[in-house]
């Protein structure tokens, strides 16, 4: 291997050479020199290469090892229900001693008996929380000739219940209470008697006077007035026939308690 101090040897030793050649000598001597660096610069580029690699990975593992150290913190330590102090339970709240009411159970559905002027009369099933409009609907509707004004639609309904739905000039019964169940009075028929002191004016009678005779009722009374003020006074008692609604059986029962002047 050829070195500077060996071709300063050489030159002392044949001065014959001229400098040409020892500059040539002296140049191919650094080569070694130089093909050194970028070896020693690589092996330190990597060198720190495998520092920062390292370091990054270390700091990233510690990252993931905080970030998962709450969540197995939380799964992990679950409060043991034995450490939760309960108290002692008292004699009256155990279930054996703590008497149990038996509930009424709603049926789901009512059975109701229809009768009077419907279509289809009977017993028919509606809906627990019906109305008595529901009852005479489920029995095919009102007949032409039912007297509506007298019969409470809006009355609710009990199982067993019986409705009736009556005609002109027959005495309503809105809705009859179970078997066994107290009957109450009438509404219509409250605050006057059945039948009138003596034979009532068809011509001058309010109302009240005709509602207060027998198989008369509010609206029966109301349509004995629109025909008297659409044809004038009643000549005899035998054109009450002409008002609807008043049969030959309800005119021969107000026969002698009506009169007309």
């Amino acid at each position: 291997m050829t070195t500077w101090s060996n071709v300063e040897r050489d030159f002392d030793r044949y001065p014959s050479r001229d400098a040409e050649r020892l500059a040539e000598e002296r140049r191919r001597a650094r080569i070694p020199r130089l093909r050194l660096v970028p070896t020693a610069l690589a092996v330190v580029c990597l060198t720190a290469l495998a520092l920062v690699v390292g370091v990054w990975w270390h700091a990233r593992t510690v990252a993931a090892v905080e970030a998962a150290q709450p969540v197995a913190r939380v799964g992990a330590a679950p409060v043991s229900p034995a450490s939760v102090p309960t108290a002692a339970p008292t004699p009256s709240a155990t279930p054996a001693e703590t008497p149990q009411t038996p509930q009424p159970q709603t049926p789901a559905t009512l059975f109701v008996h229809v009768t009077g002027a419907v279509n289809r009369p009977g017993v028919v099933e509606v809906p627990a929380g019906s109305r008595v409009t529901a009852a005479v609907d489920a029995a095919g509707g009102a007949r032409g000739d039912a007297d509506l004004a007298g019969l409470n639609l809006a009355a609710p309904l009990t199982d067993g219940q019986q409705v009736h739905v009556p005609t002109p000039g027959e005495q309503p019964t809105a809705a009859a209470l179970p078997a066994g169940a107290a009957a109450s009075p009438n509404p219509a028929q409250a605050g006057h008697s059945a039948e009138p002191a003596g034979p009532v004016n068809l011509n001058t009678a309010t109302a009240a006077d005709l509602d207060a005779l027998p198989g008369i009722g509010p609206a029966l009374a109301q349509r004995i007035l629109d025909w008297r003020a659409a044809n004038g006074n009643f000549a005899t008692v035998d054109e009450l026939d002409e008002v609807s609604g008043i049969g030959p059986a309800v005119l021969e029962r107000l026969r002698p308690l009506v009169t007309v002047s």
